[in-house]
């Protein structure tokens, strides 16, 4: 099907998501699952998709591949004018933020939920993560029957790349991607080196 799978900032697996550290005048922090019920409730119509630089790394194949039985989808941006495209920051600390600051949703947006959308803990620096972030309100984006947000293929897929485990043939993808318009978009099959711990994708 002619679609991917997106994120909400409520269901990722990282319970500090956009939670930045609230101080007050006196500097008493407020409550961590307030905090963070605030920030994600002016996200509920923000979708993205989350993809990483390490490509060659088996614990991203393993953790975000179904164990090397799953594939992985290449985008190149070359320039964006489809939602925004963050690398995220690795910290020990979170950002920290004021409640007497203007937090109305266009202050938030502009001012304050860049920084904290693109700030992770420091244990999650292996992933090397890219955002790429939009509104769902989008013509392309779409809650399917099964309760998962999906948005249509981007043109910004290149390539995908099953992992070295994965039971689907080559040409069922192949034949799947020109049925829905993606003929230029390559398949591709990572391999296990022969003398490293990296995957190997051929270029």
């Amino acid at each position: 099907k002619n679609r991917m799978k997106l994120s909400t900032f409520h269901n990722l697996n990282d319970p500090y998501e956009v939670m930045p550290d609230m101080v007050d005048e006196n500097g008493c922090h407020a409550p961590a699952v307030l905090v963070r019920h605030h920030t994600q409730s002016m996200l509920k119509n923000t979708g993205l998709f989350c993809m990483s630089s390490k490509g060659s790394s088996p614990a991203m194949w393993a953790h975000y591949a179904n164990r090397h039985r799953g594939a992985a989808l290449e985008l190149h941006f070359d320039g964006l004018n489809d939602g925004d495209l963050l690398h995220v920051n690795y910290s020990d600390q979170r950002v920290v933020d004021s409640p007497e600051l203007d937090l109305s949703i266009a202050a938030v947006r502009d001012k304050h939920i860049p920084k904290i959308l693109r700030t992770k803990a420091k244990c999650w620096e292996y992933e090397d993560e890219y955002r790429w972030v939009f509104p769902m309100s989008r013509d392309d984006v779409f809650l399917c029957d099964d309760g998962l947000l999906y948005r249509r293929l981007p043109e910004q897929l290149k390539r995908i790349i099953l992992g070295f485990d994965c039971k689907i043939l080559e040409g069922l993808v192949r034949k799947a991607l020109d049925q829905v318009g993606f003929c230029d978009v390559r398949v591709a099959r990572a391999k296990l080196s022969e003398s490293d711990f990296n995957v190997v994708i051929d270029p």
